[in-house]
């Protein structure tokens, strides 16, 4: 019985290859002479995939595109933003091309283009053709490169299997030559718990690679000690040429004590999952522009067919039983589109939450007394330093550290104490891992001045905590709840003089409403943040903030893909355009943290005054206010936002600017078919799409070609000039109704 299964459904599996479309060999690249990239298949852009490859055309437009297999003219589409002037390209076999940010097409398709431009009176277009209307053979011209819609010169090229799903275009039929093996310029042990601290106060440690002399073997030289649940990350570079761009690979795999933990594969993937590129890069680093990080473990929420975990936890290493504890090998393979590999092997101790419990006999004497599972992993010795005052650090010799069995160890301090203000105590495995497990101080001081930070990463709250002198007692955290309940945090030392800790609970569903520094023991605050944090996402509930009268922000509760804490406070910080925002400006934050689905925000407004040019912006990363979709209903604007950030609510009154008009007013030229151009730029509310410009030439429509980044508008006459005057109207409007008209006149003479 078992045979004819398996006969039947190895059967069944030929059939369904032989069923479906294969992306045939005859495939020829759309440009010709060398190839280079710019950009890779499933690079990480904010909030989607890369959906193909960019061809490098030597910072030019005018780069010759060509058909690259028999078929036809399925799709032309043409804005201002997005892949611009774009044309698809269908084989007989179902399957698509893409060509994007064209600057022109062929003669053929764009005298199409003209006719349906003129018709409709629109620069946008999205027409679609059937197979007779415009038939292309492989080699054949349909266009040249340009820079519309998005970036420099490039060619953006795309292939999509009949399904529409965006392919690796390396690995369907457009191999490269390529002998360089990937690059591992980093690693990272992330924490994925509640609790867990790396030594220095942080959730991640980053490790530096050493790659040997054959080149595509890396390792970490040291052990890590780790003591939660931990995912890992690597940082890849792939380049095909020497000092090339940074591009993405095919395929990575992690390893643990040599079982497949993770396996991610950027061959393709569906368009219902692009935004899982949140997930499948690190964003906490993303969003400060080091793009470069996979996961290589599976976060709450993904949903990517690219990626596969045989464990519970997606890829993250959770060692649940006391049979984990100990020394791990891990190793990283990757893989780039034209076979060449690297890997990477590192190793971790899985240790237990508590080494050591410290106690202070008396001012000589410490005694660290071993955890209950400290006996599961290597413990090597102990090294005490002491600590000066500055940077001074001596390591004191090591027959003052005495093993009491069972795991114990007993400390005789130094008599001398004067000019030493504590002790450094470091863990040493056999192994070689070193873990620091305490600061102590010398002997007992007053009170310190504590200053407190804290930051949302990770869906809880990392508390940083810095005092004024070395060695004082690590302080208490109070969370207080609007319910009135206190959850009281206890601060770990992470250097002499600061100390840190992390807390994220998933269950208390009331607000956070302030943050208290406590000293040890202390009855009464250091210190005091008024604050508004709630626990957002994780089911159908739906969250929010409400400041009655100023804003509220609505969070639905799939806005998120796995839940975690958020916070809303006023920003205080100077902005450009600080006297048209209404109120104040808010932070929803963290702004590390993606979102599923989008969150709503809503301003309350004053009736009495004339509100139709007030929009919500968002603050991008390069600190302009960018637009968001507004709309008023009754007194209230109402907006939503698919990121996370700095939010405000900006009455624009500034119509668009237009400068720098060629031909300019009343000045001669030769040709009748000259360019028309000028700049246009809108210092707020921008410019929407095509309906928002309009130029005529002596009372004739024609097509208004705009480039939002270089903010350049042109246009050519539709037929050639006589000579004699002609009357030129510029019409930009922004989104909220400013505004602005030029007239100008030209004069043409080809005599």
């Amino acid at each position: 019985m078992n045979i004819l299964s398996t006969i039947y459904k190895t059967s069944l599996i030929i059939l369904i290859l032989a069923v479906l479309p294969a992306i045939g060999a005859d495939r020829a690249w759309p440009v010709k002479g060398e190839i280079d990239l710019s950009s890779a298949f499933c690079d990480y852009r904010a909030l989607h995939f890369h959906g193909g490859i960019d061809i490098r055309t030597g910072g030019t437009e005018g780069r010759r595109v060509y058909s690259p297999v028999d078929g036809y003219v399925w799709r032309i589409k043409y804005s201002y933003t997005g892949y611009g002037k774009a044309v698809y390209v269908l084989d007989n076999q179902g399957f698509i091309y893409v060509f994007g940010h064209l600057s022109g097409l062929s003669d053929r398709l764009e005298k199409i283009v003209r006719e349906i431009q003129y018709s409709q009176k629109r620069y946008y277009l999205d027409s679609s053709f059937s197979r007779n209307q415009i038939p292309v053979k492989q080699g054949e011209l349909i266009a040249l490169s340009g820079q519309t819609g998005f970036g420099g010169p490039h060619l953006h090229f795309e292939v999509r299997n009949p399904q529409n799903m965006p392919l690796n275009p390396l690995t369907n039929g457009f191999p490269l030559t390529d002998n360089f093996a990937p690059v591992f310029d980093g690693l990272a042990l992330a924490y994925q718990d509640t609790v867990s601290l790396f030594p220095d106060g942080r959730r991640r440690a980053f490790l530096e690679p050493r790659r040997d002399k054959s080149g595509g073997k890396y390792q970490i030289d040291t052990p890590v000690l780790i003591q939660g649940p931990f995912g890992v990350a690597a940082k890849i570079i792939e380049r095909i040429r020497s000092n090339g761009p940074r591009l993405n690979i095919l395929k990575a795999k992690l390893f643990i004590d040599d079982y497949l933990h993770y396996d991610g594969n950027f061959d393709q993937y569906d368009y219902e999952q692009t935004a899982m590129v949140d997930l499948t890069y690190d964003y906490f680093l993303a969003t400060a522009r080091d793009q470069s990080w996979l996961l290589l473990f599976e976060p709450g929420g993904k949903v990517f067919s690219g990626s596969s975990s045989q464990f519970e936890k997606g890829g993250v290493f959770t060692g649940r039983t006391s049979f984990s504890y100990g020394l791990h090998n891990g190793r990283v393979e990757i893989y780039d589109a034209a076979g060449n590999m690297s890997e990477l092997d590192f190793k971790f101790v899985w240790a237990p939450k508590t080494l050591f419990d410290v106690g202070r006999v008396n001012d000589s004497t410490l005694y660290l007394r071993a955890g209950p599972d400290t006996r599961y992993i290597d413990i090597g010795g102990i090294a005490v330093y002491a600590v000066g005052s500055g940077e001074n650090i001596q390591r004191l010799d090591s027959t003052l550290v005495e093993s009491m069995g069972s795991g114990d160890f007993k400390i005789s301090l130094p008599g001398n104490l004067k000019r030493i203000n504590g002790f450094r105590l470091d863990v040493m495995g056999e192994s070689g891992w070193v873990y620091t497990q305490e600061y102590v101080p010398s002997h007992s001081y007053g009170e310190s001045q504590y200053g407190l930070d804290y930051e949302l990463i990770d869906g809880g709250i990392l508390f940083e905590v810095h005092s004024r002198d070395k060695f004082s007692l690590a302080p208490e955290v109070d969370l207080v709840y609007e319910d009135g309940y206190v959850k009281k945090i206890q601060t770990r030392v992470v250097s002499p003089l600061n100390f840190a800790a992390f807390y994220k609970n998933t269950c208390i569903k009331t607000r956070i409403i302030r943050i208290d520094l406590m000293d040890r023991g202390g009855s009464l605050p250091l210190s005091s943040v008024e604050t508004n944090i709630i626990l957002a996402g994780g089911g159908s509930r739906q969250t929010g903030f409400s400041v009655p009268g100023v804003i509220e922000v609505g969070m639905p509760g799939n806005a998120f893909y796995s839940p975690a804490l958020v916070e809303l406070r006023r920003a205080d910080e100077k902005f450009n355009q600080s006297s048209s925002i209404i109120g104040d400006a808010y932070e929803i934050g963290p702004e590390t943290m993606p979102l599923a689905k989008n969150i709503f925000i809503s301003m309350p407004l004053d009736g009495k005054t004339d509100n139709s040019k007030v929009g919500f912006y968002r603050l991008n990363s390069k600190h302009r206010w960018k637009w968001l979709d507004s709309k008023i209903l009754g007194n209230k604007l109402n907006s939503e936002s698919s990121l996370t950030g700095t939010f405000a609510a900006i009455k624009d009154i500034e119509p668009p600017h237009i400068q720098k008009i060629t031909p300019g007013n009343g000045t001669t030229v030769k040709s009748d078919m000259p360019l028309i151009k000028c700049n246009v730029r809108d210092e707020l509310s921008d410019i929407e799409d095509d309906k928002s410009i309009t130029i005529t030439l002596d009372g004739e429509w024609l097509i208004p070609e705009y480039d939002p980044e270089a903010e350049i508008l042109k246009t050519t006459p539709r037929k050639p000039l006589k000579n004699g005057r002609h009357d030129l109207v510029i019409k930009v409007s922004d989104r909220v109704g400013n505004e602005r008209i030029v007239n100008t006149h030209f004069f043409v003479n080809k005599d």
